[in-house]
């Protein structure tokens, strides 16, 4: 769920891969020390740009309540989320090479990401 102040909140997808530079190991780690990260908000910050971007994570006060998810349309992950990239393509794609070109067969969501 995403709170950006801008407009309502609405539920995301946030994709990364697990550079240092990403959230992934600092949440990780986390969820290993405290056993969840759904307990509580996150704020996520951006700094820099293309391929010099890196995101930090701060957690924030704890829920006291338990979330209500069940008003909320949530995203079927294995046809939003996940791409899937034929082995003889993944080099090329992961690379920034392939990407979804005519010649490519690899295929993502539609979802805005």
């Amino acid at each position: 769920m995403v709170d950006d102040g801008k407009q309502e909140p609405y539920v995301a997808i946030l994709s990364q891969g697990t550079s240092g530079k990403t959230i992934t190991p600092t949440l990780i780690e986390y969820a290993g020390e405290m056993g969840s990260i759904t307990n509580l908000m996150w704020r996520i910050k951006r700094n820099g740009s293309k391929t010099d971007t890196s995101y930090t994570i701060i957690p924030l006060a704890k829920d006291e309540t338990p979330f209500d998810f069940s008003a909320l349309e949530l995203y079927d992950l294995e046809k939003t989320a996940v791409r899937h990239v034929p082995y003889a393509e993944q080099e090329a794609f992961y690379m920034g090479e392939g990407g979804n070109t005519e010649e490519s067969s690899a295929t993502s969501s539609s979802v805005d990401w």
